[in-house]
C-alpha cells in the first residue's frame, strides 16, 4: 500500500517550502537550537511568549514611574535601577523632608546652591590628604 501525504507535492514545491526549511534549520543553527526537539522548541516558544507580556507590562510600569518622577531615562537595566533607587528614598525618606521638592525653593535659587555644594564636596574628596 502506497502512503500518502498530507500535503501535495505541487503546493510544497510552490510556496518555496525547502527555502523556508532552510531559513528554519539556519536560524535554529544560529541560536545553538538545532538539537532540541519539538517539544523543546514549543515549550521555549512559550516562555518566550510569557517573557515577552512580563516585559510589555514592565514597560507601561516603567513609563508610569518615568512620568512620576519626572525624569527622562532609558529602558535598559541601569535606569530601571536608578529609578527603583529613588522610588526606595521616597518611600524611606521622613514626610517632613518631602517638602524639599517644592517648586518654591527652585525658584530660590536651591538647584544651584546644591550644585556648588557637590562640585565643592566632589573636589574635596578627590584632592589628597595632607
Amino acid at each position: 500500500m502506497a502512503r500518502r501525504f498530507a500535503v501535495s507535492t505541487e503546493d510544497f514545491l510552490a510556496t518555496d517550502s525547502a527555502g523556508a526549511l532552510t531559513d528554519a534549520f539556519e536560524t535554529l543553527g544560529q541560536l545553538a537550537l538545532l538539537d532540541s526537539t519539538i517539544t523543546d522548541l514549543r515549550r521555549l516558544r512559550l516562555g518566550l511568549k510569557a517573557a515577552y507580556l512580563k516585559l510589555s507590562e514592565a514597560q507601561s510600569s516603567l513609563l508610569a514611574m518615568k512620568s512620576l518622577l519626572g525624569c527622562e531615562v532609558g529602558c535598559d537595566f541601569g535606569s530601571i535601577e536608578f529609578l527603583l533607587c529613588c522610588v526606595r528614598l521616597l518611600e524611606n525618606a521622613p514626610f517632613e523632608v518631602l517638602h524639599l521638592r517644592s517648586a518654591s525653593l527652585e525658584r530660590d535659587g536651591i538647584p544651584s546652591i546644591l550644585r556648588s555644594a557637590v562640585e565643592e564636596s566632589d573636589g574635596i574628596n578627590a584632592s589628597p590628604p595632607t
